[in-house]
């Protein structure tokens, strides 16, 4: 059996202007040696030839060269850790006379992405979108994956809703893996946690809104992050009212949130339809209320969270005692603090 190789020298020298007249090369024929070379990962170089001497043929115009092959190659560079050649690839479609497809765009942003080259996908993101050239549902979702993976998070919510107009579904998994990468607490983006606050929309089946808390609370956290306080109270609502039901997490949450805003008496109501609604607060809640009355200098109000949450839990952390300690030190209470340090001991 040849090997690629062999096969990619052999029709190099066939295609010579000194043989054509004997030898023709048929669509056929250099669909099998793109095949050949595709199963012999191992050789680089192989690839490497075989693509310069696609190039030559397609440059004859002589309609030999289709997409299926440069698909292929795209994929085989791929797949060899050549992003960069595949990308080549796709920008040679046009001189080559072959139209760009919705593989096309599929293989050359894995190529690009895989090998974290990132630099040139927007531009093949943009181009597969403004021709309207997607994927199936199942490649959707990995190019979405891909794009949040490589912090474009933007482009892969563009990629998301062009796929949504045309009806094309991609895994609920990389929907997911979407709204989570939108709500990233390293950029705090105000306009990318309202695109995935948005996204919650289209969780209009019970069963996988009920599936979803983890979505729901990640924008949930996006939201007070960036101080969007009334749609976290709002979204806090629609999950009480259909779900999913929201846990200690959301509610530490706004509360957190709250406080942090000096909304005391908002924060309270919070924890107390936490309550109603059977779940028993936490010491970060209690704390984080303490922290809240104690940079106001409310201290008594402080401590009458303090002695509730003695009520309702056995043991307590350090960062309670020490949030009391400093928001007494604060006001010189000096004989409060020494009585709470001795019983933090």
């Amino acid at each position: 059996m040849f090997q690629g190789e062999s096969l990619v020298g052999f029709l190099k020298w066939a295609v010579n202007d000194k043989n054509r007249q004997v030898f023709s090369v048929t669509n056929k024929c250099l669909e099998a040696l793109v095949k050949a070379v595709s199963g012999e990962l191992k050789k680089k170089g192989a690839a490497y030839k075989l693509w310069d001497l696609v190039k030559e043929i397609g440059e004859k115009g002589d309609g030999v060269v289709t997409t299926k092959m440069l698909n292929g190659i795209i994929s085989l560079f791929s797949r060899l850790g050549k992003g960069m050649a595949g990308y080549e690839v796709f920008s040679k479609f046009e001189d080559l006379s072959c139209v760009t497809n919705a593989d096309t765009y599929y293989y050359t942003i894995e190529a690009l992405c895989r090998w974290s080259i990132y630099d040139h996908v927007g531009l093949v993101c943009e181009r597969m979108l403004s021709e309207g050239k997607l994927p199936i549902g199942g490649k959707v979702g990995i190019i979405i994956g891909f794009l949040c993976k490589g912090g474009m998070e933007k482009e892969a919510h563009s990629v998301y809703l062009s796929a949504k107009e045309k009806k094309i579904y991609p895994r609920q998994a990389a929907v997911n893996f979407l709204i989570t990468s939108l709500c990233d607490r390293k950029k705090n983006d105000v306009d990318d946690v309202r695109l995935a606050l948005k996204m919650l929309d289209d969780f209009t089946d019970g069963e996988k809104r009920k599936c979803a808390i983890k979505q729901y609370t990640c924008v949930i956290q996006g939201l007070c992050r960036t101080n969007d306080i009334d749609r976290a109270k709002s979204l806090l609502a629609k999950m009480i009212d259909a779900g999913p039901p929201p846990g200690n997490t959301v509610y530490n949450t706004i509360i957190n949130g709250l406080c942090k805003l000096g909304d005391m008496v908002e924060a309270i109501t919070i924890m107390r339809m936490m309550e109603d609604r059977g779940l028993k607060p936490d010491v970060f809640a209690y704390t984080v209320i303490m922290s809240g009355y104690a940079k106001g200098g409310e201290m008594e109000e402080a401590a009458k969270i303090l002695a509730e949450a003695k009520k309702n839990h056995c043991k307590l952390t350090p960062m309670t005692y020490h949030t009391m300690i400093r928001g007494y030190c604060k006001l010189e209470r000096f004989g409060k603090a020494v009585k709470l340090l001795e019983e933090m001991e």
